[in-house]
């Protein structure tokens, strides 16, 4: 029975440490990696595991007490694999993530912990299914080469796919750059070297003494990326704020493949995030320092629409030397992205306790969004909802190594969008190797969480127009996204005063999951305007449109998706006035004879371009006609292609659709006409004379020419003109008929 017994102990105690030793990949969305020395503070404290990097299983955190150490049983082991240990991967902080579907862990070598790298730059990938490690890329030592010392190593790392091309970016400490190298994370671990960037930090030539640590890459809302990254420096005066660096952050811009764009260097406009300078009394880590105690900020992250920034500080007693309890864990908002100004975003990360040294500061550097819902199963998704950062001195309470303590140093989650109410007591608090009796304090590093891809929607955004219609039947224009171009020009509507009826029915899609809501804006043709809607369609048969004055408008359909006004499309609406006495009841018509000629002029063979459009009507009439008017009742020139720049500022008068000519059959034409650039005519005349007749019961051709604007030439623009003609037919009973006539044309 004891024999028994003994064995049950045994199988016990196994699976025990099989369980720390074995680390459970692949990752699940909102599992954590966290970074840390294989090293104790704790003079007492036990055989030290070689381990350098653990896997933290916070993607189902239902278990996890709030203000409280989330300890085992109930919280899942810290794993690590055997051969994660400093021999085989020497001291490491940076860690990122790629895109595998089992996601590759990826690790840079530090000299923070006790200022020592093993003499390592190296960049060592994980495997995301069994953990074994294979080196990516040795940077070797040149120290000796340059100004920087031998003890100089790696900052952090950050991956990026850019279209089909992988990214790894390198803040590397022994020449000042962030290298890049490429590669393919599939299959073996092969990447290559491209040419690094050589930040300059505003500066005309490089200063040997400043560099890059903290990177993360930001998705700007054109689809562009760019690269962040802060600086340190080895030249700062520890005496004053601002040492190590200044806690600035700069921007390069990426082309679509990763690659760095030259002369885009450019410096984030953010908060003062400087912490004075602190001291902790009789701590001496790593060789000693001077007692001054700066935060520089050694990690960054976005939210994935970009508009956050997560900082994260690291307290340095010396340069690349970690200190305690100096350091704070900020968010910056960049809203509207267009703007350059970065403001606080109201939610506060308090890292770790409240000591005497600070107010919550004790931040270590790592900081990741994550999309697991604090508190829920491993299922329950918000985008970027959690904040995970690695703090020291989240809680301490029985450190001698023969009592159990409660001392937790390592990783702590909050709300993402707990505004002020964030604090010590509603985060969750892991012990970074799951030994509550120890010091860790120094000796933690940085942390990246996998991050669910479906668990953001895509952002709102603009779409393209797919069609109008009125009464969902025929639809009048849709979308020829080949040519980028109308494909069939919307017809002017036309309506008796009180007589309009039908609705209009605007067909956008957005991108991303979002519906476009709608706006209609009436607008005169003075430019005021005589009314505006919102909703889905446009009724035409609503009081206040059928209660406009007789005359030309233009209505306006704007669509907006989320928060942005995207391009509308113009209508033309005509109000026309019945006959004035009820005796006027002929028939008249008003027809396009052929096609207009349309002969563009360009600025590039005549200083003072005209173009012009020939064409023909034909006027028919039930009664005898004394009189007909015909009146150029509205003019819009446009550019299809949306550039104004295709439009000439040469525009004098007689282009604005002045009559050059004009002639019908048999009547003489009252109205003298110009060739003087400077006169506007609108207007043409026929008649023969008071109490004379001419009968168009057959059809009478209105030929006429119109000055138009010169045109560019370039094959680039799309220039397109409007013309509404207004005919005034007045008959031998003294009643006048009014009739609108349109053409939309190509001019060049």
């Amino acid at each position: 029975m004891k024999r028994l017994i003994y064995k049950i102990q045994l199988l016990i105690a196994s699976l025990f440490v099989c369980n720390l030793a074995m680390a459970q990949l692949p990752l699940q969305f909102g599992d954590g990696v966290i970074t840390h020395s294989p090293n104790s503070y704790a003079a007492t404290g036990p055989t030290t595991t070689p381990a350098v990097l653990r896997v933290v299983h916070t993607s189902n955190t239902t278990t996890a007490p709030l203000g409280a150490t989330w300890d085992l049983p109930s919280k899942p082991a810290n794993d690590f694999y055997p051969n994660w240990n400093v021999n085989n991967l020497g001291y490491v902080f940076g860690i990122t993530l790629d895109q595998q579907p089992n996601p590759n862990i990826y690790v840079s070598s530090t000299q923070i912990y006790t200022n020592t790298t093993l003499n390592k730059r190296q960049v060592w990938r994980l495997n995301g299914t069994n953990g074994s490690h294979s080196l990516v890329y040795d940077f070797n030592n040149i120290s000796g080469s340059g100004n920087l010392t031998s003890s100089r190593s790696l900052g952090n790392l950050k991956y990026l796919k850019a279209g089909l091309r992988e990214n790894i970016y390198v803040s590397d400490w022994e020449t000042g750059s962030i290298q890049r190298l490429t590669g393919n994370s599939s299959g073996a671990a092969i990447w290559v070297i491209q040419n690094a960037f050589v930040p300059l930090f505003g500066k005309p030539a490089k200063d040997i003494n400043e560099m890059p640590y903290g990177l993360a890459v930001r998705r700007m809302a054109s689809g562009a990326y760019k690269l962040y990254y802060a600086k340190v420096s080895t030249n700062s005066n520890s005496n004053s704020i601002g040492g190590y660096g200044g806690n600035e952050v700069w921007s390069v811009d990426l082309d679509p493949n990763g690659g760095f764009i030259s002369g885009t260097e450019t410096m984030s406009i953010t908060p003062n995030i400087n912490r004075n300078p602190s001291s902790w009394g009789g701590y001496t880590p790593g060789g000693g320092y001077n007692g001054t105690i700066l935060p520089v900020i050694s990690d960054i992250a976005f939210t994935r629409n970009g508009q956050k920034m997560l900082v994260g500080q690291q307290p340095w007693g010396a340069f690349a030397q970690l200190a305690p309890h100096n350091a704070d864990v900020r968010e910056f908002l960049n809203a509207p992205m267009s703007s350059s100004t970065w403001i606080n975003s109201g939610n506060q990360f308090p890292a770790g306790n409240f000591i005497g040294v600070g107010n919550y500061c004790n931040s270590v550097g790592g900081v990741s969004y994550s999309d697991n819902i604090l508190k829920k199963d491993g299922v329950s998704f918000a985008c970027d909802t959690t904040v995970w950062f690695m703090a020291d001195y989240i809680n301490v309470q029985n450190t001698t190594s023969s009592t159990a303590g409660n001392t937790v140093y390592g990783l702590q989650g909050m709300n993402a969008n707990g505004g002020a109410a964030n604090n010590r007591n509603n985060s969750i608090w892991i012990d970074a190797d799951d030994l509550l009796d120890f010091y860790d304090k120094i000796f933690l590093g940085d942390v990246e969480i996998y991050k669910n891809p479906k668990a953001c929607a895509e952002e709102c955004a603009c779409g393209t127009w797919n069609s109008i219609g009125l009464n969902a039947n025929p639809k009048w224009w849709v979308n020829d996204a080949t040519a980028g171009h109308q494909a069939s020009p919307i017809p002017t509507l036309t309506f008796n005063q009180g007589q309009s009826t039908g609705v209009i029915l605007p067909n956008f899609s957005c991108s991303g999951s979002c519906s476009p809501t709608f706006t209609y804006q009436i607008i005169s043709i003075d430019g005021t305007s005589a009314g505006s809607w919102s909703g889905p369609n446009l009724d035409l048969g609503q009081d206040k449109i059928r209660n406009l004055r007789c005359g030309s408008y233009s209505i306006v359909i704007t669509p907006t998706c989320g928060e942005t006004t995207c391009p509308g499309v113009r209508i033309n609406l005509v109000i026309v006035c019945p006959p004035p006495c009820p005796g006027c009841n002929s028939e008249s018509s008003v027809k396009l004879t052929g096609t207009p000629v349309i002969t563009a002029v360009s600025n590039q063979s005549n200083p003072n371009p005209v173009s012009t459009l020939s064409a023909s009507l034909t006027i028919t009439n039930s009664v005898p006609v004394t009189e007909i008017r015909v009146l150029v009742d509205e003019f819009r020139i446009y550019s299809a292609s949306g550039n104004d720049n295709c439009i000439l500022c040469k525009n004098q008068p007689k282009t604005w659709g002045s009559f050059q000519s004009g002639m019908l059959t048999g009547v003489a034409l009252q109205t003298g006409l110009s060739t003087a650039l400077t006169n506007d005519s609108r207007e043409l005349v026929f008649t023969n004379g008071p109490g004379t007749l001419f009968n168009l019961s057959s059809g009478k051709t209105l030929s006429f020419t119109l000055g138009l604007p010169g045109v560019t030439g370039l094959d680039c623009c799309n220039l397109k003109a409007e013309i509404c003609m207004k005919l005034t037919i007045r008959d031998a009973n003294c009643c006048e008929k009014e009739v609108v006539k349109c053409i939309t044309i190509n001019l060049q």
